[in-house]
């Protein structure tokens, strides 16, 4: 047979393949009418324990023949794990899903899978982790339209900007969500929240002004949407943004309001003893600052909330000195190091984990789409024998040529596949083994002039030696003591180094050193 009769054969069976596709997609058999039902009655009721109690009540989900439909159960079993904080199940039924959303070609069963390991990696605090999830389902929703996808592409970067703001990233958690804002105006999609987390981001990088503006018209769509819980946090933001205009009237009359509505929500507000004593120590009175302050660091003790703790400790520091009890400002200052030490070591740890989870996740996923492909392969062989029966009762050679055509295409595809992941495990792999150590025990290997080739702007001998110590666990104050300079000249440095990396911090140029590598 000529290559063109070849090529024009195998496209006769790629469209016909994808009609049938396409007809299993949206067709429900009689046999999938359990399936379907069952799914209706989680749609209506999404808490995890009855999502769970639906689910064990239909058999093997793998029965049913329509992949949306597969998907779509596989999703809310991998989504009612996470919620119940059983991450590995859920990992594991949510890459079921995936497996089939992205090799059935189902868009939006696509994009809602990787929102929601986003958001299961998200209450793991693997916040790397959530944010290529959530990166991965934009791109989809910047690719496809419809009504679906407008709603997914404005919470998509609410997500991305808050997962930002936990970063301590302010400036890109705000881009993010004034566009998902932007957005949601231009398609009807707006979220209720959406004004409100522009509020606090806008505090977050000290533009108390615009903050409020936000704020009130976040106000508005919260009342209408009855957001009780939204509406608490909106007051205490505002009483923020009054407190940075000096406006202490009106600070302290949202912050009663916000604690009024956390009281009759039975809500706990975790920044409200600090923003007492925030209000307290601006109006003048120091005691009052300090009772606020020492009635908080009991709640967050009793509570175990590490960042509130060291907060209050730096806060009752400063308040000490400013009446000149070094001697007590030196001991809270002392627990403040304590606890900012202890909150960094267990960074780094979530950090490994969250890269040995993505390891492990990916060895499973791997696991998973080899069993799916040799299942698809089992398929195509027995569509096969098929077809060699219809051909010798019909002596339809042409069936039999484009069903070898097919199976030589579906082999060389399935070959390449299996070598692209195995590459990707080895890297990943590879890449877990040189970070498990964390940075305070790298060593960079590469000498500075093979590290300028890899650069646009090369690294002088300074910035370079600053980068070595810096990568071995050193402080800004140990690396000026060693090289006898001052710590603002060691800030500038490594300010250089990022900029020539395009890195923000020193994970990040750890990373980019490790990838260089």
């Amino acid at each position: 047979m000529k290559p063109f009769s070849t090529l024009v054969l195998y496209l006769f069976f790629a469209v016909w393949q994808n009609h049938l596709l396409a007809q299993a997609n949206f067709v429900i058999s009689p046999d999938d009418t359990l399936y379907a039902a069952s799914l209706k009655k989680i749609e209506r009721n999404r808490n995890p324990y009855k999502v769970m109690e639906v689910l064990s009540q239909i058999g093997n989900i793998e029965d049913c023949k329509n992949d949306s439909l597969r998907a779509d159960l596989y999703y809310f079993y991998g989504s009612a794990f996470g919620q119940l904080g059983k991450f590995d199940s859920s990992h594991y039924f949510l890459s079921r899903a995936l497996v089939i959303s992205s090799t059935r070609n189902l868009p939006v069963n696509h994009v809602g899978t990787l929102i929601a390991q986003g958001n299961v990696y998200w209450g793991m605090q693997f916040y790397h982790l959530a944010l290529e999830k959530y990166q991965a389902a934009l791109e989809l929703t910047e690719k496809n339209d419809g009504e679906e996808f407008y709603t997914f592409h404005v919470m998509i970067l609410g997500n991305i900007g808050g997962i930002y703001a936990q970063l301590g990233e302010h400036d890109k958690a705000l881009d993010y969500v004034i566009r998902s804002n932007r957005i949601g105006v231009k398609t009807n999609n707006l979220r209720p929240r959406s004004h409100l987390k522009i509020g606090r981001y806008l505090l977050d990088v000290n533009r108390p002004s615009e903050a409020l503006d936000s704020l009130h018209q976040s106000i508005k769509l919260i009342q209408l949407h009855n957001d009780s819980v939204a509406l608490a946090h909106c007051y205490e933001y505002m009483s923020t943004a009054h407190l940075k205009l000096s406006n202490y009237d009106s600070a302290e009359y949202y912050l009663l309001l916000s604690e009024k509505v956390g009281l009759l929500l039975n809500y706990n507000l975790d920044q409200l003893p600090i923003n007492k004593g925030n209000l307290a120590l601006k109006k003048g009175s120091v005691a009052q600052a300090k009772a606020h302050y020492l009635l908080g660091l009991e709640q967050y003790l009793e509570q175990g909330k590490l960042e509130e703790q060291a907060e209050t400790y730096m806060l009752l520091s400063q308040l000490a000195k400013q009446t000149q009890a070094d001697a007590l400002a030196l001991s809270y200052y002392e627990q403040y190091k304590q606890l900012t030490d202890s909150i960094n070591s267990k960074e780094r740890s979530i950090r490994v984990h969250e890269l040995q989870t993505k390891f492990d996740v990916k060895k499973k996923e791997d696991q998973i789409a080899r069993l799916t492909m040799k299942q698809e392969l089992s398929e195509a062989q027995l569509s096969e024998a098929r077809w060699q029966i219809i051909m010798v009762s019909s002596g339809a050679a042409f069936v039999v040529i484009l069903a070898v055509v097919f199976f030589i295409f579906y082999k060389k595809k399935q070959r390449a596949d299996q070598m692209a992941q195995h590459l990707q495990y080895e890297a990943l792999q590879k890449r877990y083994l040189e970070l498990v150590n964390g940075p305070t025990t790298f060593d960079l290997h590469l000498q500075l002039d093979e590290l300028n080739q890899r650069l646009v702007n090369p690294l002088t001998e300074r910035e370079y030696e600053v980068l070595q110590l810096s990568l071995t666990g050193m402080t800004n104050k140990q690396i000026a003591d060693k090289i006898f300079v001052s710590v603002s000249t060691i800030k500038f440095h490594l300010g250089n180094v990022y900029n020539k990396f395009g890195v923000n911090n020193k994970n990040e140029a750890l990373e980019y050193v490790v990838k260089t590598s």
